[in-house]
């Protein structure tokens, strides 16, 4: 889903369970929807000393507690990512707040790997190799989409369990309220997070000359390209409200321009719209990531 949150714009995206499926839902949201940065919440279990159910970790760094040693000899040649100062620094003045929180927060290391981890034996097996404060299944694979994006990321985790032989009778008693917590603390971030900048306004002293020769190219392109190649994703656009429903995108780049698209795919052209992107030039990119991811 796309829109606006306490006066920000955002896209909330619900990756799924798993290093693959993290990694797939942070890709489409930076190269698709356009985001500047992921902050990623959810549950996980709690492995740090004095650390408890609802209790939050906030990621200082990141790492795979099941990766294997030979994989640092390939990029991005690295055991931590490492989450960006800026976003951490918003959600430390979130947890901050009187009240906003069940339990205690800190900030430290948070491990992922593909197997949730429900037992003494292995959550120690764990601790013994990369010490992490809380273990859990997407955050490091986030991190790492985001890191060879070369955009921002954090990851905050609520305690749900202790990652011991107790964990599948505490994880479901928790699970709601781990939910309620995380949102409030990404509702405090927000409202805290800097204005979204307003776009530059026109040089209005551009050389006449300049502006003639721009024109006389746009007259050259129009008279010799094809006009069906050059307006066909603007007509498309034109025949969409500004506030089109997901069905009227779909419907619309069906009719106009013969691709199924994908209710994702509608909430990412309402993300790039929000972002400043021109509606023909947001269709083309839907449409094209979309062709991609099917060949």
């Amino acid at each position: 889903r796309s829109g606006r949150a306490a006066g920000q714009n955002v896209v909330v995206a619900c990756c799924g369970v798993g290093k693959v499926n993290a990694a797939l839902c942070a890709t489409w949201l930076l190269h698709v929807a356009g985001c500047d940065c992921v902050v990623n919440v959810g549950i996980a279990g709690a492995v740090g000393a004095g650390l408890k159910t609802l209790d939050v970790v906030n990621s200082r760094e990141l790492c795979f507690h099941d990766q294997d040693a030979v994989m640092l000899k390939y990029y991005p040649k690295r055991q931590f990512f490492a989450a960006d100062e800026t976003l951490l620094a918003l959600c430390r003045e979130a947890c901050a707040k009187p009240g906003l929180l069940t339990g205690t927060w800190r900030e430290g290391r948070i491990a992922t790997g593909d197997r949730f981890v429900s037992d003494r034996a292995t959550r120690d097996a764990i601790v013994a190799t990369v010490h992490p404060d809380c273990v859990e299944m997407e955050g490091a694979a986030i991190a790492h989409a985001a890191y060879a994006a070369g955009k921002p990321v954090l990851v905050i985790r609520t305690m749900s369990d202790c990652a011991d032989d107790y964990t599948n009778t505490t994880y479901d008693n928790f699970l709601e309220r781990a939910a309620d917590q995380s949102a409030h603390i990404i509702l405090e971030m927000l409202s805290a997070a800097p204005a979204p900048a307003k776009p530059a306004p026109s040089r209005r002293w551009v050389a006449p000359v300049v502006l003639l020769a721009l024109l006389g190219l746009a007259w050259a392109v129009t008279l010799f390209t094809p006009a069906p190649v050059l307006d066909r994703y603007a007509r498309a656009a034109k025949a969409l409200p500004a506030t089109a429903s997901t069905a009227q995108v779909l419907a619309t780049a069906e009719a106009e321009l013969g691709a199924r698209l994908t209710p994702a795919d509608a909430d990412a052209y309402r993300g790039l719209l929000l972002k400043g992107t021109r509606p023909a030039k947001a269709l083309r990119t839907v449409i094209t990531y979309r062709s991609a991811s099917l060949e």
